[in-house]
């Protein structure tokens, strides 16, 4: 599929779309976050949400959310995990997507997650994850 090229929305079995949303909890990120947006909004399966819930950012993160017309949610949170699931007791999707504020996707990434839903015997998918060769910790 070329650059510009969608996919189809994923329908229910019922014939209505799936609720999707892609949700990065942040803080103090915008910088990265405007480039992670900026990839999301390329995404070969353009029909999804963009959630990000934010822990308190000084910067100019609400700012960033708003250019990319992402949903911004003022989250009291400190950690990942609390960000998380703050975000989802506001939320109303189908179906969740979970990435980071630093975290580049690639253009097919929700196309390709989205797709295995299309089974109703599938609750859940993830994908690989690479640490850089220079990240001493091995994340």
């Amino acid at each position: 599929m070329g650059e510009g090229e969608t996919v189809p929305a994923l329908l229910k079995e019922d014939g209505t779309p799936f609720k999707i949303a892609v949700l990065i909890p942040t803080i103090n990120n915008a910088e990265e976050l405007d480039i992670v947006l900026g990839r999301l909004g390329k995404q070969t399966y353009p029909h999804f949400e963009v959630v990000i819930s934010d822990s308190k950012s000084k910067d100019n993160t609400k700012e960033v959310c708003e250019k990319h017309g992402a949903t911004w949610i003022d989250d009291p949170s400190r950690n990942r995990a609390d960000a998380c699931n703050f975000a989802l007791e506001q939320m109303d999707h189908d179906l969740v997507l979970f990435t980071d504020d630093d975290t580049v996707p690639p253009l097919d990434w929700v196309a390709k997650l989205v797709r295995w839903f299309d089974n109703p015997e599938v609750g859940a998918v993830g994908g690989p994850n690479f640490a850089p060769d220079d990240d001493p910790f091995g994340a």
